[in-house]
């Protein structure tokens, strides 16, 4: 028989062995513990080379979707097809096989499909293939001085900072159109958004450096370019509109706006085009050709009062999901073509012509 003290010394003990062997377990798990996490998320990690294995996987995915419709390219040109190969992917944006391409003017194209960039030659051989950049957000500072708006993503001096939640501090009105006559970039920044940013910017002639205007992040562009009467010309070839939602009266009322390049217009995204060009009566030409219309819903007064535009080719153009058209082609006088999946009719759009089918 123990002593009740002897007893007492034997729970002690082994409570201490037990509190010996929990600790020891402990830094045991800890040390495996360790190693799994190195093994699963460190540099070589099993999470780490699966997410390579998964990237190289869709990176080789889409170059090989890219290299059949190439093939299909050459296929159609070699039995009588014509189409240059920058028109036949223009063709493909406008299906939404994929999403823009763009002409880099040195005979090599860029495709972007499923967040890839496909770097092409003018044969249609594979360059490189690379993921989409992302360009994080930047402050936007701007100045004002006499009538030359600056922007920089820094105070260069004198600049104050933009608040987003804010419509742009440096708008016109329709009542008081601004009296800025310049704008220049004056380093690479990157905006949340740009709707407004020009809005009745009636004395604007100039955007110096616009291809500092990193885009790739802006969801709205909605009277970016509203009531610029002044502009001819805008260059917007370097706009990465891949994110863009919403066109609503972007050149709306550029009234002396001659041409613009939208080749490379990314409208995969988009929703709403009502009165993208309303009223931009000097307009005799506009490429819409690389247009991907198939997820918009409204092109209300997309074109009224385009009273030049001689020749217009919808003929890519997606209207299945379109359920406002009032007032889309009112106005326009020349002839309108169109493809299969354009369901509108000339009486949907206030068009006083016919279609005809391209």
């Amino acid at each position: 028989m123990y002593s009740s003290k002897n007893k007492s010394k034997i729970l002690q003990r082994e409570k201490g062995i037990t509190l010996i062997a929990l600790v020891v377990t402990i830094v045991v798990l800890l040390i495996l513990a360790g190693v799994s996490i190195s093994m699963l998320s460190g540099d070589d990690g099993i999470i780490t080379q699966a997410g390579n294995a998964k990237q190289e996987t869709d990176s080789k995915g889409v170059q090989e979707q890219v290299e059949l419709m190439t093939s299909e390219y050459i296929m159609q040109k070699n039995t009588g097809g014509e189409e240059s190969i920058k028109k036949y992917y223009q063709t493909q944006a406008s299906k939404g096989e994929i999403s823009s391409i763009k002409d880099n003017g040195d005979n090599t194209y860029t495709i972007s499909k499923d967040g890839y960039e496909v770097k092409i030659d003018e044969n249609g051989k594979t360059i490189e293939v690379n993921e989409k950049e992302k360009v994080p957000v930047t402050d936007i500072w701007y100045k004002i001085e006499g009538t030359t708006l600056h922007f920089s993503s820094s105070d260069l001096g004198g600049y104050t900072k933009h608040d987003y939640n804010l419509i742009p501090e440096w708008k016109g009105s329709d009542r008081n159109p601004s009296p800025i006559t310049k704008v220049i970039v004056e380093n690479v920044i990157a905006p949340a958004k740009t709707s407004s940013w020009f809005y009745a910017f009636e004395n604007l002639t100039e955007i110096e450096n616009i291809e500092n205007l990193n885009t790739s992040n802006v969801t709205s562009m909605s009277y970016m370019f509203y009531r610029c009467s002044s502009l001819t010309e805008i260059d917007i070839s370097g706009f990465d509109t891949s994110n863009v939602t919403s066109a609503f009266g972007m050149f709306c009322l550029c009234s002396n706006l001659e041409k613009i390049d939208l080749s490379n217009f990314d409208t995969s995204k988009l929703t709403s085009m009502n009165q993208m060009f309303q009223s931009c009566r000097n307009l005799k030409e506009i490429n819409l050709t690389s247009f991907n219309t198939s997820n918009v819903t409204s092109m209300i007064g997309m074109f009224v009062h385009c009273s030049n535009l001689t020749n217009l080719d919808l003929s890519g153009f997606d209207t299945r999901k379109v359920k406002s058209s009032i007032q889309m082609l009112d106005g326009v006088v020349g002839q309108v073509y169109i493809g299969n999946d354009f369901t509108l009719t000339p009486e949907q759009t206030s068009y006083n012509g016919t279609f005809q089918t391209k």
